[in-house]
């Protein structure tokens, strides 16, 4: 076993901030080291007394940062001092990490990786105690490796394609997840299902699905499992094949049992709903996302609709227009624009069952690098753009509790790709968003303000939360100076079981932990 966190300085520190119901605590690790260039927050539990479980992926490579080398197990008190670390490296096989999560003090995460051979993939599962790290695996699969788009597998580990050639989703009891890989055989694309139970390990059931469109017009996402871990839903977005409908694609829901496959379609001929996100609940299939009624990279608002999870007919239906509020954040006295592409990033249950979904605009663009006088190849660059956060609130029937627009401007370095330029999380009946932004925000006018990064000595990390009336309000958590820790808000890892939220900061070599609790 290779032991690859060091201490090098002893350093904690507990801050506490007060300001008008935005009340948060923020405590740090000891800094460390470790061998790779690259590391980023994969999955934590909160075990209580006992403190937090944590996995970290980690690469040397300097360009893509979604294809790992090695996984950091650690586990760390209340008081984030390191208890006990495990190194798993997975070597240089091309593949990536499918899903991880903890049940009965075990943690369990599965990974879909090229063979030695090269000849076939192998999707597996790894189990360890909590308290020991020693993993043994248990092969759920493999596949022929000429079934898998090597090109789409590298596009959707970069968070370039969202049909990906693997996902993973568990249910929230944890008693069974459920894995789809897209193939594609003979020109042909099909998806196959499998769905394991989360203990033992052993497969419940596998569907195929193929689809007679080709890959450019179809686009398979959003996986869930329903809370008995019997049935599997998602949403594809297809070409539409009527030919009187106005719109070229369709969004439709799907359910998988081992009795077969049904579906329904979303939306109608005057609305398009898009970035449509799966939440089981115990007696229905609630659906929520944004929809178009012109043209399809224009929202209009916020969609929901519910499901009977038996006969998949849909029994409300409910379009919410964005609020007064949400306008005036986003243009002031300005005239309404265009919204540009927006990508969902994430979605919340409250207590009371409300649904909090969240998206970004999000824009990749290319660059020629012409290599004159050069034996090299020319090569395209990919630009990444986030912008404005989207984000809504609605309660259990569907309707529209609040909708606001929080004004953002982010643009990364060609090389430095990642899937989020924020995190988010919620605590009671309060949404927090976690940001970099320059430390002199841009004002807009007496009442908006737009987070807007620039170069990382001048960036400052923000918290912004909006309460249970939409009301929003913003505080730094920590302001960046030469030689600090710089923390990314968008690698932010939330612990679902008490809402801390940790992210890991790095400077010349060295990284540490921050842990925000809110209160």
């Amino acid at each position: 076993m290779k032991t690859i966190i060091c201490s090098v300085m002893a350093f904690f520190a507990i801050v506490t901030s007060f300001a008008q119901g935005l009340n948060f605590k923020s405590q740090t690790s000891e800094v460390f080291t470790d061998d790779y260039y690259r590391s980023n927050i994969a999955y934590i539990e909160d075990l209580g007394e006992k403190g937090v479980i944590m996995a970290r992926t980690l690469s040397n490579d300097s360009y893509d940062p979604y294809d790992f080398e090695a996984y950091s197990f650690e586990h760390y008190d209340r008081n984030m001092k390191l208890v006990n670390s495990y190194f798993y490296e997975t070597g240089k096989a091309e593949g990536n990490l499918l899903g991880m999560y903890i049940k009965n003090n075990k943690i369990y995460f599965v990974d879909l990786r090229e063979a030695p051979d090269k000849k076939t993939y192998i999707c597996a599962a790894f189990t360890a105690g909590i308290d020991d790290f020693k993993f043994t695996s248990t092969e759920l699969f493999n596949v022929n490796a000429s079934y898998i788009d090597t090109a789409t597998h590298l596009m959707s580990a970069a968070g370039l394609d969202e049909d990906k050639t693997g996902s993973m989703a568990v249910n929230a009891d944890k008693n069974a997840f459920a894995i789809a890989l897209k193939l594609v055989k003979n020109k042909q694309e099909q998806h196959d299902i499998y769905v394991y139970d989360g203990t033992t390990l052993h497969l419940k059931f596998k569907q195929e699905y193929k689809n007679t469109l080709k890959d450019k017009d179809f686009t398979f996402d959003n996986l869930a499992v329903s809370l008995d871990g019997e049935a599997v839903y998602y949403i594809s977005l297809s070409k539409n094949v009527k030919k009187k409908s106005k719109w070229d694609y369709q969004s439709e829901l799907t359910s998988v049992t081992k009795d077969g496959i049904k579906s329904n379609i979303l939306g109608s001929d005057k609305e398009l709903p898009f970035f449509v996100k799966v939440v089981p609940k115990k007696d229905k299939i609630a659906c929520i996302g944004l929809y178009v009624t012109d043209k399809p990279t224009d929202p209009k608002g916020f969609c929901y609709f519910a499901a009977d999870p038996k006969t998949m007919e849909i029994e409300t239906t409910v379009y919410n227009p964005f609020s007064q509020q949400f306008m005036t954040d986003r243009y002031g006295k300005k005239k309404a624009q265009k919204i540009g592409p927006v990508k969902f990033r994430s979605v919340y249950i409250t207590d009371n069952n409300d649904i909090v979904f969240n998206a970004e605009e999000y824009n990749i663009s290319s660059e020629l690098n012409v290599q004159r006088n050069s034996a090299k190849p020319n090569m395209y660059y990919y630009m990444y753009s986030y912008d404005d956060i989207i984000t809504g609130k609605i309660d259990d029937s569907g309707n529209l509790l609040w909708s606001r627009n929080i004004n953002k401007s982010e643009e990364l370095p060609k090389d430095q790709p990642y899937l989020y330029s924020y995190a988010s999380v919620i605590k009671g009946d309060k949404t927090y968003y976690f940001v970099n932004a320059s430390t002199n925000l841009d004002r807009l006018d007496d009442t908006r303000v737009s987070f807007e990064k620039n170069k990382q000595k001048h960036s400052s990390f923000y918290i912004i939360c909006i309460d249970a009336n939409g009301n929003m309000e913003y505080k730094p958590v920590l302001d960046y100076d030469k030689g600090d820790m710089f923390y990314k808000a968008s690698y932010g890892h939330v612990a679902q079981q008490t809402g801390e939220i940790y992210f890991l900061g790095y400077s010349q070599g060295k990284r540490q932990l921050l842990k925000v609790t809110l209160e």
